[in-house]
This record gives C-alpha cells, structure tokens and sequence, in this order.
C-alpha cells in the first residue's frame, strides 16, 4: 500500500541532514519511496491514501540503543528499608531481586508495556539487554513474540552473568543467535553480558568465542560505577576495556553500555576497535 504523509515538516536527519517544509514522504508499504514538496507528491502519486499531517513534523524513527524491557517491572518501585548505599547495593536489593522474581507472563508482559511507549514516542527500533534467571530458557522467544506482534524491530540478547547458575545465560544466547541468524529485518541477536565485575575470565571466553562464531558483537555494561572498574584492577590488574579488548569482545558490532569510569587511554581503544558507546544520561 502506497501513503502520502503531506503537508509536514520533513527532517532528514542522516549526514546530509535537510528541512523541508510542507513537505510529503511517500511510503510504498515498508519502504520510502519519496521525499518532496507535497503538491509535487500529490500529482505523482494521485492514488495513494493521504494522512495529513499539518503541524506535524515528520522524521526517521528513533533507535533505543539499549534498554531493558523489564525494568518497567520496576517503575514507581522504591528499595524497603534504609536507602542504598552505593551501585552494587541498588543491584542486589533491587535489579536482581526484580530478574529473578520475572515468570514467562511477567517476561511477555514487560516487554509489552515498553513497546507501546515506543510506538507513541516514535522508536522504531530496539536493542535490548534481557535477564530472568528463574525463567531464563525461552526468555528470548517470548520478548521476539512481543516485538513482531508490536510490528517495531529489536535486537535481543540474554544477560550472562556468573551470579547466576552455569554461566547464567549462553545456552539462551547461542541457542537463540542460532535461530536468528544475521536476522531477517525485524529481529536481530547479539551475545549479551552483565559488566566486567560479574564476569569470569572463563565465562568470557566463552561468550566472545559464541558470538565470533555466530559473527554478531557483545552487548556488555561498561564501568557504570567506579565499583566495576575498581574491581578489574584488583582482579585482573587491567581496565575494564583493556580487559575485553583483549579477551575480544571489542569491535564494530559490539556495544559498551555507559563507559562512565573509562580514561583516555580506554577512550583510544574504543576508538581504534570502532566499539559503538551508548550513554544513558537518564
């Protein structure tokens, strides 16, 4: 089905970013199929159903480069008893708590929530970072089945953590790369990894060694806190990106979550490795 979406404002956005005013984008089912001036549209495209959109302005849609659907689970919830008293407390009295207590209704459902939210708020596209250790195998199946009936596209992946029993998670990982392959335009996978300070050298390698296999990157959370990179350099006697960099977990298609309590030095190695760095300022 061909629409025109006229009379707007079009924003571009891209590395030759324009602003085009009362302007159409014309779509030929998922695909654009043009960007002008709506009078010009209209002409060209006579028979296409109309959607004014006067007032409007008109852009790509947004991408959420990491989020975790199931910490809507968690809005409005406060921590019982004394506040905590730094990052790893808020983890063990809340975010943990919160993963492990997750059934396979729970998993569908906090999927469900956030996915509406982006629809109204114009996000087409997720990257998701999942873990629900009581209801690990599956997980992912259940959080797919959410993302195609919502129509948007997602990259998923299971948090491996050694908190958790057996690596916690990269069976759910490889099993659920293997279904999905390079993905088909709407779901994608990627390995994904708690933070440095839950994470063996062992059970690292054992993730990198399933996503090079599978040539998809990491999702890991990256120096949120001090309390991460203090522990590398106690454990390990390297920096938390030094340390994946030369475990492999850094490149193109892997993502560092935060990178808070990186040096320059760490800074150099995400920028020679070509490491994608997504900053949750919220």
């Amino acid at each position: 089905m061909t629409t025109r979406f006229e009379n707007g404002i079009v924003v571009t956005l891209g590395e030759n970013n324009r602003v085009l005013w009362n302007a159409t984008v014309v779509t030929d089912g998922e695909l654009v199929a043009a960007i002008g001036n709506s009078a010009k549209m209209k002409r060209k495209y006579p028979d296409a159903e109309s959607v004014d959109c006067t007032g409007k302005v008109i852009l790509p849609g947004f991408i959420c480069a990491h989020h975790h659907f199931y910490s809507t689970m968690a809005r409005g919830m406060s921590i019982p008893g004394e506040p905590a008293k730094n990052f790893v407390e808020i983890l063990e009295r809340l975010w943990w708590k919160v993963d492990r207590a997750l059934d396979d209704d729970d998993i569908l459902v906090s999927a469900q929530l956030p996915l509406i939210d982006c629809i109204r708020n114009g996000t087409t596209t997720v990257i998701d970072h999942h873990a629900s250790p009581s209801h690990r195998d599956g997980s992912l199946d259940l959080i797919e089945k959410a993302v195609r009936h919502s129509g948007l596209r997602a990259s998923l992946c299971y948090e491996v953590s050694d908190r958790n029993i057996m690596g916690g998670g990269i069976a759910e990982n490889a099993r659920f790369i293997k279904k999905v392959g390079q993905g088909d335009g709407q779901i994608a996978a990627m390995m994904g990894l708690h933070a440095s300070f839950t994470l063996s050298d062992e059970t690292l390698e054992k993730c990198i060694g399933v996503a090079k296999d599978a040539n998809v990157g990491c999702h890991i959370h990256v120096a949120e806190d001090l309390s991460d990179r203090e522990d590398s350099l106690a454990k390990y006697h390297t920096t938390i990106v030094n340390r994946l960099n030369k475990m492999g977990a850094a490149g193109r298609k892997s993502i560092f979550v935060h990178c808070v309590h990186i040096d320059e030095d760490e800074m150099d190695v995400v920028a020679k490795t070509g490491t994608i760095v997504v900053h949750n300022p919220e």
